[in-house]
């Protein structure tokens, strides 16, 4: 029995079903008009030509005999921010930034929240790995099975 090719049309709709699932899961919006989250404040940053964050500290935390003593900088600290003389630092790694969220800020203006950017990593490491066990068959002389294809793009 002759195995029939799989429509670009069914492939299509599978991704675009994992996508709207994808972006259902991702909770708060996918974008904002204003940096959402540690990785907007970042980006807003980083866009602006400093590493600080934009966020100003509690004006009471510079008066206090010391700032980084837990007990004393409570009801002024932002939790995962580092204060460092007068200003507010994110320990944070800069390659989502670099790759994705700068660039989608200067192509759209406006801000990829965390969860949009997940949503945008995530169906990327989607379709590469499609693309790898494409090649992968072809390299293995394996012809393109239509159902499998379908399911490997749903997962």
């Amino acid at each position: 029995m002759p195995r029939t090719k799989l429509p670009a049309t069914g492939l299509v709709l599978v991704l675009c079903l994992t996508m709207w699932f994808e972006s259902w899961l991702a909770e708060g919006g996918v974008w904002s008009e204003a940096p959402a989250g540690f990785y907007g404040m970042q980006t807003e940053a980083l866009l602006a030509g400093q590493l600080h964050l934009k966020l100003k500290p509690d004006p009471h935390l510079a008066t206090l005999e010391n700032p980084y003593d837990p007990a004393q900088n409570l009801p002024y600290r932002v939790l995962d921010l580092s204060y460092y003389r007068g200003r507010y630092y994110s320990y944070f790694g800069i390659g989502p930034i670099l790759l994705l969220t700068a660039p989608w800020r200067l192509l759209t203006g406006i801000y990829l929240s965390e969860p949009g950017a997940t949503l945008m990593f995530a169906l990327a490491a989607n379709l590469l790995s499609l693309a790898l066990l494409l090649r992968i068959w072809r390299m293995a002389g394996i012809q393109r099975r239509g159902g499998l294809l379908l399911l490997a793009a749903a997962l």
